[in-house]
């Protein structure tokens, strides 16, 4: 299985990249894991409304994700998990035989309502609105924990 986290942002420094890219390649040893960032700068104008925000965003990510995929979508709207029960879902994952699952953070404002209802699974990180570089960095390292709960390792502790 391979998992991907694709964000909606403008190319910026990311304090946080060098902690990022540490759980990246600890999760090489777990799993085919890849980040893409999907440049939405062009899609807001001035005079954009938050609607045609969205929609031009849309676009940008259905030209990427294939009917196969598996989409969860991190929004502050869905299911909260432990990571105990985030590493159960993984692992189901797996075993069902998931080609590929894309973990996709949204836009500013969020995503469309089409978006919404093409994903398979929506999860919240908390009831707290954070910045995507910190969302980053911590879905990245919750898939990290994830991986070594599955794996009985003594990095995640009750």
């Amino acid at each position: 299985m391979k998992l991907e986290l694709w964000t909606l942002e403008k190319s910026k420094k990311n304090k946080q990249a060098s902690d990022i890219e540490d759980y990246v390649k600890r999760l090489s040893h777990y799993t085919d894991f890849e980040m893409r960032s999907i440049d939405n700068s062009k899609i807001a104008h001035a005079k954009s409304s938050i609607d045609e925000i969205k929609l031009g965003e849309e676009k940008l990510i259905l030209k990427s994700l294939e009917q196969q995929h598996f989409l969860l979508l991190l929004d502050e709207h869905g299911k909260e998990l432990t990571s105990k029960q985030w590493a159960q879902e993984i692992n189901k994952w797996q075993v069902s035989g998931l080609q590929k699952v894309i973990v996709l953070i949204g836009g500013s404002y969020g995503v469309s309502k089409a978006i919404k209802q093409r994903a398979n699974l929506t999860l919240s990180l908390s009831k707290l609105t954070f910045p995507h570089r910190l969302v980053k960095l911590i879905i990245v390292e919750q898939v990290y924990r994830a991986f070594t709960i599955l794996k009985g390792e003594k990095y995640h502790h009750e």
